[in-house]
């Protein structure tokens, strides 16, 4: 069996979208150097290629000639264009970190392999299956390339060989005939590793096609590509501290050691909540109504101060939900506009899609909201009505399918339709044809936990599913919530911001993340003097990512 290896170049765009970083300096070499020179050490393929567009030919050679290029040859192609990228960072935006996951099960190979050219770069170069890595990988590891090709050997029977390893560290090995099915069905990578009800197999960890590395390698979640200002400083970080030629163990324990030490200057993620009005208020799922203060905006200056000041990182997420409809507020529609006019990376919107305006529809579509996930937690009229106090399932399918007929004849990717599911004693009968339903009609579906907001609803009649060994919450070092009142919520558990952590209305965002009294909070939890803090001694919610 001949393999090949093949780095793929793309000039022009990274993996999540935006100008390539190929030719920016990281650790004062190019990344695309980084990437070569260690993909070079991997000897148990049988050619390497760099696979560019053959209108940056003269780009890929100049820096080939950087190096001791003689492993490598450049293969060209025509321009291509993938009709489904644009769907695949959409959603990929709200799992970067990992290699899978996200939604509509697409996969960090999904970000920057085309089946369609590697089946023509099998042909081409005459080999039988070829192991993809992009050129934004700087430390991607050539022993566990290697530990791939030769596992590949070994079971040939296997279409394809994949690891668990964070996105950046490994490659994904294709072979020629599955490369034909998947290029000839356009069937996105992501099929072959995640649950699709129409396909149903067991897990593809447990199969011949996955290589296992180091479960400290598989356990970190970290994004070792090159691609956001997040990444390169991570990767310049590791690069200063451990050299160029550091092992994925290495790399991956020095990422997870140092975590505390390299925290965020702003939230990866900010829940925005725009309004308590809400067409459920007497839901048992979610504290509306008369169990959430009355709170609205109406300034857009403070909104659009916040989102300047949060748009300064370029992989940073907003969620518009909080503990109301966002749909309803008069401001939806200019927020989104000014997300996207200053350039946050991602915005998804919670909603139940009832009494939404035509005004809020259309700014879904004309500020390319990322992500609907649309509150349902049932699966029939009756349950529906029985949660959520009102007979009104059928208006919010009614709404999921006119934004899905739209979406189709506008051509466009986003908004992503993600049913959510909130399971509960109530519900629990009818969670599963739930998401296989909803997989199969949208392509995505989430169940979440039972949430009591730490007492502010009633215990469920299910066992809760925290883990039996307390730890520091996972989300306070990367989220924050900010009610419509101007409080800064001690965290999503805070309804009313009662243990406020400052005022964003008066604070710039920098003030309200670095300020002392979220600091003193992260310390506490630092040093396992979380019971110490009233909200978060009753907190179920501290393990979920």
């Amino acid at each position: 069996m001949k393999i090949a290896l093949a780095v793929i170049a793309n000039f022009a765009e990274r993996p999540v979208g935006g100008p390539s970083m190929l030719t920016e300096p990281l650790a004062g070499t190019a990344t695309l150097i980084h990437t070569l020179r260690r993909t070079a050490q991997c000897t148990s393929v049988d050619t390497h290629l760099l696979v560019v567009d053959e209108r940056a030919a003269d780009t890929a050679r100049g820096l080939m000639d950087a190096i001791d290029h003689e492993r490598f040859t450049l293969y060209t192609h025509a321009p291509i264009v993938q009709k489904r990228l644009a769907l695949v960072r959409a959603a990929r935006k709200w799992n970067l970190h990992s290699w899978r996951g996200g939604h509509y099960g697409f996969t960090w190979y999904d970000e920057y392999i085309a089946p369609g050219l590697l089946r023509q770069v099998c042909q081409d170069a005459g080999v039988d299956a070829v192991l993809a890595v992009d050129g934004h990988q700087p430390l991607v590891d050539p022993a566990i390339l290697d530990d791939m090709v030769r596992q590949q050997r070994r079971h040939t029977d296997a279409g394809f060989t994949f690891t668990a390893a964070p996105p950046g560290l490994s490659g994904l090995l294709l072979r020629r005939e599955l490369l034909d099915e998947l290029a000839t069905d356009n069937m996105p990578l992501g099929f072959l590793l995640t649950y699709r009800p129409e396909r149903p197999s067991t897990d593809p960890l447990i199969h011949p096609t996955c290589l296992h590395v180091d479960p400290r390698i598989s356990a970190t979640g970290e994004r070792f590509v090159a691609d956001t200002h997040t990444a390169r400083s991570c990767l310049e970080q590791a690069i200063d501290a451990l050299g160029q030629d550091v092992s994925a163990g290495a790399l991956c324990q020095w990422a997870r050691s140092t975590y505390a030490e390299r925290p965020a200057s702003l939230p990866f993620e900010i829940e925005l909540e725009l309004t308590t009005a809400d067409p459920l208020p007497a839901t048992r799922l979610s504290p509306r109504g008369k169990r959430t203060a009355e709170r609205a905006i109406t300034d857009l200056g403070v909104v659009e101060r916040l989102l300047t000041d949060f748009a300064n990182d370029d992989d940073r997420l907003l969620v518009l939900a909080g503990f109301g409809e966002p749909l309803l507020s008069p401001l939806f529609p200019d927020v989104c506009r000014l997300a996207r006019e200053v350039g946050v990376f991602g915005i998804a919107v919670e909603t139940t899609l009832l009494e939404a305006p035509p005004i809020a529809i259309d700014a879904l579509f004309e500020y390319a909201v990322d992500t609907l996930f649309v509150r349902l937690d049932a699966h029939s009229a009756e349950t529906y009505e029985a949660l959520h106090g009102a007979p009104r399932l059928h208006e919010a399918l009614a709404a999921i399918d006119a934004i899905a007929q739209r979406r189709n004849a506008e051509q466009r990717a986003a908004p992503l339709l993600v049913p959510g599911f909130t399971k509960c004693g109530a519900n629990l009968p009818e969670m599963e044809a739930f998401y296989d339903d909803w997989i199969r009609r949208c392509g995505s579906a989430v169940i979440r936990g039972y949430n009591d907001y730490c007492g502010v609803l009633p215990t469920d009649t299910l066992l809760y599913t925290t883990p039996p060994t307390r730890v520091a919450c996972r989300r306070l070092p990367n989220r924050l919530m900010l009610l419509a009142d101007g409080a800064v919520a001690q965290c999503g558990q805070d309804v009313n911001g009662k243990h406020a952590l400052g005022n964003w209305f008066t604070q710039s965002l920098d003030e309200v993340w670095n300020a002392a009294p979220r600091q003193s909070l992260l310390a506490l939890h630092t040093t396992g003097e979380w019971a110490t803090v009233p909200l978060c001694a009753n907190c179920q919610e501290w393990h979920r990512p």
